[in-house]
């Protein structure tokens, strides 16, 4: 799956339908707290003024083919929101805190609502995102919500959740599961779907105590990436056009970094020396950065066995540090990078919350900028993803600095890179990806020449890079 801007995606024309989740009974009190994540997106949002709080959700997309049964895809989202409990859950402000509801499966029911005929993707589009920053309001419940295009023979189902209610692996999983759900209501057979397990039950347990020594040692971590008291914020060394920390909209561009084949040469090359991808991709990162100590924040996912198939919000963020050696050898970086991995995953299990309840830094005052990774070869209808034009799909907002998602398909590598809408910006940030590819290349066996910065050279890096003193926390 890549991942692209709602606004550069094309559904085509067709009948828009959006299916509204309802409840037919009142929900209950359950004992499940919000979880870090969950806690840290809520409340920061009630202290904005109702004008800031902008949209934060993400979205997928898949195709149907074939002629529409209606009735079997309204039984097929009913399905999906019924066995996942998080989908059926809220909270209600008390006391300056958050309480859990939860809804029993049974309750759930959805209601198909035409939402116009549009003579042209663009137009379907630009409704569909009216749509989606309406029905992913975390305050109101469901914070998320359903459409599909409809044409005569087949559609394209979207679904769009607030960051509160899932992860982008979740997404993934959800295109897979309804696409499952859709067919089996079709043929009349009982679906072959996984155990969903229960996010909320890992919110119980994340909030369960931890030893203070796991907590001080993932503190440490934090501390140590983030280094002295002055040291800058965790950001992509180059230059935006605009004061640090300052918040303006925000704009979104996916790059392909390299074919399969690159990608799996790339792969060859990190196994060869005893390291995995991620380091690969964060020695690359760190070799264009100029940088001698490079850090940044990488999400990972804190699923185990009994919650691999379930929706909700599994991420944590680990801090990465590493010195980067001079010259342009790629294989000491990648040890070092890897190290750096393998340092930091230890301390993923230890609540973000709990950490930063530990960390005075100056830094953590200031946006940062991270670096995700997901390899969506894994998923289990992965080999589908590309005939059913399966994306992840992001809203417009704003923001201070530079994010990256890099996405491992069949059909390559690719990066989705959101920063501020300044022409320097762009032309910063292009020449950035533009660099990172070349490593990729090179570092894969490439033997072509590295050429940064859209075919002028070294020097066009160079001109782009913000000062390396003002990024090197050593």
């Amino acid at each position: 799956m890549r991942m692209i801007a709602l606004s550069d995606f094309d559904p085509g024309p067709g009948r828009l339908v959006e299916w509204r989740v309802t409840a037919s009974s009142a929900p209950r009190p359950h004992r499940a707290p919000a979880s870090s994540n969950q806690w840290s997106h809520l409340t920061a949002r009630s202290g904005r003024a109702p004008s800031a709080r902008a949209p934060r959700w993400y979205a997928a997309s898949l195709d149907l083919q074939g002629r529409m049964n209606l009735d079997a895809l309204g039984t097929a989202l009913r399905s999906f929101v019924a066995r996942h409990d998080t989908l059926r859950s809220g909270f209600d402000p008390v006391g300056g805190g958050l309480r859990r509801w939860l809804l029993p499966p049974a309750a759930v029911a959805t209601r198909p609502t035409d939402a116009g005929t549009y003579t042209s993707g663009r137009q379907a589009v630009a409704r569909l995102g009216r749509i989606f920053d309406d029905r992913t309001d975390p305050a109101r419940w469901p914070a998320y919500t359903f459409a599909a295009v409809l044409r005569q023979e087949g559609c394209t189902l979207l679904m769009a959740f607030d960051h509160s209610v899932t992860d982008l692996y979740s997404l993934a999983l959800a295109v897979d599961e309804i696409r499952e759900l859709y067919a089996a209501a079709s043929d009349g057979l009982p679906p072959a779907v996984p155990s969903a397990g229960s996010f909320l039950a890992h919110c119980a347990e994340e909030a369960a105590d931890v030893s203070r020594e796991r907590v001080a040692a993932a503190a440490a971590a934090w501390h140590d990436m983030l280094g002295p008291g002055d040291s800058p914020a965790v950001c992509f060394p180059v230059d935006l056009g605009k004061p640090d920390g300052d918040l303006t909209p925000l704009q979104a561009e996916e790059f392909p970094l390299a074919d399969a084949a690159g990608a799996d040469r790339l792969e060859r090359r990190c196994r060869r020396s005893g390291s995995g991808f991620l380091a690969g991709l964060l020695a690359a990162l760190a070799l264009c950065s100029g940088a001698e100590r490079f850090r940044t924040i990488i999400p990972v996912h804190t699923r185990d066995d009994r919650t691999k198939a379930s929706m909700g919000w599994f991420v944590n963020g680990l801090p990465i540090a590493f010195d980067v050696p001079y010259g342009r050898d790629f294989d000491p970086v990648l040890a070092r990078a890897d190290a750096a991995v393998r340092t930091a995953l230890p301390h993923r299990s230890v609540p973000a919350d709990k950490v930063l309840a530990q960390l005075r830094h100056p830094a953590l005052d200031r946006p940062a900028s991270w670096l995700s990774y997901v390899d969506y070869r894994g998923f289990a209808g992965s080999a589908q993803h590309e005939r059913a034009r399966a994306h992840i799909l992001t809203c417009s907002r704003s923001g201070a600095g530079v994010d990256m998602w890099v996405s491992r398909t069949s059909s390559g590598l690719f990066a989705h890179v959101r920063y501020p809408a300044t022409d320097t910006a762009r032309k910063s940030v292009r020449t950035y990806v533009t660099s990172f590819a070349s490593v990729i290349a090179e570092a894969g066996g490439d033997t072509a020449p590295l050429d940064h910065g859209h075919g002028v050279g070294a020097q066009a890096l160079e001109l782009v890079l913000k000062p390396v003193r003002e990024h090197d926390s050593t």
